[in-house]
């Protein structure tokens, strides 16, 4: 069986990994660091060395320019909200987990830490010097806090000497009217953890020359270098007396001490290169620290583990500060634009500095055109001109001479136009590249139908999608992973049960209870479509439920679905929430008005059945009235025809006692008979009018009567059906 690795072993092998790792700025500055510093110059816009006395030195900085207008996009899409990457359920009771969980993780990356500042960082870094490196670490800290107590009794002293955590320092008892008081100092120690996301310089990064991926988690052996204080290292929990005796035998190497100068100089900034030329004490003096990530078989049991070996120096180690077994990557990388089987990929800078570089020499060589048109060469003929005149050029100046044709000006040729159309050129070229121009912000929907619009519209697609490309990349090689790593750091570390607010309810997180996940979405970049594509599809999707709820029958849309849409139009105007203008049906506050809503509902559709009763209790009291007035007008009908029918006969009888009236006067006058003849007249006529008067009363009688009796039932009728009204 194998040996375990001895200290010095362990040192050889760790210095031979750094030597031969590439990235690290000062190991040799290998062409992955010229590349940076070459980088960081072209993104300044400083002089590229090629400039001429007495000619222009201006220089173009397309390299700044594409960074700079791609930087707000790729931020937007990666910190807006938190929907860029979420964990897939793995079943249909675990979907409320897998949303509480990516939002936990991202909460833990945004607000436990810088997480703006890291992501831009890590971002930035891509698009400008190959790759960017972020590292996310569990890390638990002594600190020491020192606390003044006066004036306590010997209880409290000794309650406050039985914590474990506490170091009396100082101690000055005194009586007060024979009772001990004391007055003491302590220093308190405590261990505190926490999830840390920061971003790593490149420069202070190195790798495998032969790993062949993006991701890190695999290459045979990855460092970060940088200096540390002894008293960061002790915090650290590292041996305090270990790290003191490595700290009097070595300190930061001029070498790894300059591997971020060039940030500095090239800003035209100071830099101060080492804190230990002057004694600022013991624990603030710097060494440079290598933590190394490799595989090793440290127990000599013939299979390798991965391990941590941190180590005191850099390129030459020399001594071990600590090793431990681990189970996991804490770094992450990402970059602009992928190669294939690659670790290193493709910066901004890499497609654009040829770009700068034309165009730097068309705007020096245009300037000096100009340059030479305002103040033109001349020919002079030796001998008659004033050499002291012409080589002072101002305004209006005089130059003197002794012949007409002593001085001739040399003609410059113009190159304004073709210079210009040059310019123009390597313009849409930088736009091919990368994807980015001056022209970037143009709306779609500026350009309307005008001739040629569906051109300009494919072109600035194009050119949106590789920005999408890039903001992809980013999201699925940098921020997935890092939310992974953040996500099981919490199912490790945190032990604590924490209150955490879920769309818009607390409830209580146990990240130790999670279960391992596998699977997640990223939702920004190439194939998420831009914010006004997605923007248009949430304003549809709000329509077509709008519609879907007109039908009384449908079972696709409820409160859910819409708040779902509502909550994803927000997001795509930039809103991170929505819970300050919708409310959640799943929170609380939307279960309590879901329900107020449901008895409102309920009460409403009782007084709607019982106005509906009401209603129809009238309808039916009104249609009886109708009934009994119509029966009633019949009646009178009926009374009416028959005194109309017993008023023709009362005019046939009296015009029939007329007849008989008219017949006896005449038989009177004809034959002029006795008085008893005109007895029987006066008799005959008498009876004749009390008869007629008789009839003409009973037909009256029976008319009025007839008549009242009709008029009641008719208001008989229409009482009941007013009484029968509900009250509003």
């Amino acid at each position: 069986m194998p040996a375990p690795i001895t200290e010095a072993n362990l040192l050889t092998i760790i210095g031979l990994h750094l030597q031969d790792a590439q990235g690290y700025g000062m190991t040799g500055r290998d062409a992955i660091q010229v590349n940076r510093e070459n980088a960081l110059a072209y993104y300044l816009g400083n002089k590229n060395g090629r400039e001429a006395p007495g000619k222009s030195s201006v220089v173009s900085t397309d390299v700044a320019d594409a960074i700079e207008w791609m930087m707000p996009a790729i931020m937007k899409e990666l910190t807006s909200n938190n929907d860029v990457v979420r964990f897939d359920p793995t079943g249909a009771d675990d979907e409320a987990q897998a949303e509480l969980e990516s939002d936990f993780v991202y909460e833990i990356l945004m607000k436990d830490n810088e997480g703006f500042v890291a992501i831009h960082e890590f971002v930035k870094d891509a698009l400008m010097q190959k790759n960017g490196i972020i590292k996310a670490y569990y890390a638990k800290k002594k600190k020491i806090v020192k606390e003044d107590y006066t004036g306590i009794v010997d209880e409290q002293l000794q309650v406050l000497l039985s914590d474990p955590a506490v170091e009396l320092v100082s101690h000055t008892p005194y009586v007060v009217e024979g009772i001990t008081f004391h007055d003491v100092r302590v220093n308190r120690t405590e261990m505190t953890g926490k999830i840390n996301v920061s971003s790593v310089a490149p420069e202070k990064f190195c790798i495998s020359a032969n790993h062949n991926s993006i991701f890190i988690d695999e290459a045979p052996f990855y460092a970060h270098i940088e200096p540390r204080t002894l008293s960061s290292l002790v915090e650290e929990g590292y041996d305090k007396d270990m790290v003191y005796a490595i700290g009097a035998e070595c300190s930061a190497s001029d070498d790894d001490d300059q591997v971020s100068a060039y940030r500095f100089i090239m800003q035209g900034e100071e830099y101060m290169p080492d804190q230990n030329d002057f004694d600022y004490g013991a624990s603030q003096k710097e060494i440079t620290v290598a933590e190394c990530y490799l595989w090793l078989d440290i127990d000599g049991d013939g299979i390798s583990e991965r391990v941590k070996v941190t180590v005191a120096g850099s390129s030459n180690p020399t001594a071990v500060l600590g090793i431990e077994e681990i189970d996991g990557c804490p770094f992450v990388s990402t970059t602009a634009i992928l190669m294939s089987h690659k670790f290193f990929g493709l910066s901004i800078f890499d497609r654009l500095w040829q770009i700068q570089d034309h165009k730097t020499a068309l705007w020096r060589n245009t300037m000096d055109n100009i340059y030479l048109q305002n103040n033109q060469r001349m020919k002079v003929l030796e001998g008659q001109v004033n050499l002291d005149d012409l080589l002072v050029s101002r305004p209006g100046g005089i130059v003197r001479v002794k012949s007409q044709a002593a001085l001739e000006p040399i003609v410059t040729p113009p190159i304004g136009d073709a210079a210009y159309r040059m310019l123009d050129y390597l313009d849409m070229t930088r736009a091919g590249r990368v994807g980015v121009d001056a022209n970037g912000d143009v709306k779609l929907d500026n350009i309307g139908d005008r001739v040629g619009s569906e051109g300009i519209r494919d072109v600035m697609n194009a050119k949106q999608e590789l920005v999408n490309l890039i903001i992809r990349v980013v999201a699925e090689t940098g921020m997935k992973p890092l939310c992974y790593l953040i996500r099981d750091l919490a199912v490790k570390h945190m032990d604590a049960v924490y209150d955490f607010r879920f769309k818009e309810n607390w409830v209580k997180v146990d990240p130790k209870s999670w279960n391992r996940r596998l699977r997640s979405t990223v939702r920004v970049g190439l194939g998420s479509g831009d914010k006004t594509t997605l923007m248009a599809a949430a304003q549809q999707i709000l329509t077509l439920q709008e519609k879907a709820l007109a039908n009384p029958q449908q079972a696709m849309v409820a409160p859910k679905q819409i708040y779902n849409a509502l909550e994803f139009a927000a997001k795509q105007m930039g809103v991170p929430g929505i819970s300050r203008f919708f409310m959640s049906p799943d929170s609380e506050e939307g279960k309590a008005k879901q329900k107020e809503v449901s008895e409102n509902s309920s009460k409403q559709e009782e007084q709607q059945r019982l106005l509906a009763m009401a209603n129809f209790k009238v309808q039916q009291a009104l249609a009886d009235a109708e009934q009994s007035k119509a029966n009633a007008m019949m009646q009178k009908n009926q009374l009416q025809a028959e005194i109309d029918d017993q008023k023709l006969r009362f005019a046939a009888l009296k015009e029939q006692s007329i007849n008989q009236i008219k017949e006896l006067q005449q038989a009177l006058d004809s034959k002029n008979k006795s008085d008893e003849l005109e007895f029987k007249y006066h008799q005959n006529d008498t009876s004749v009018a009390l008869k007629l008067t008789e009839i003409e009363a009973k037909t009256s009688t029976d008319q009025d009567a007839n008549f009242d009796a009709n008029e009641e039932l008719v208001e008989d009728s229409s009482e009941s059906s007013t009484e029968e009204l509900p009250n509003e």
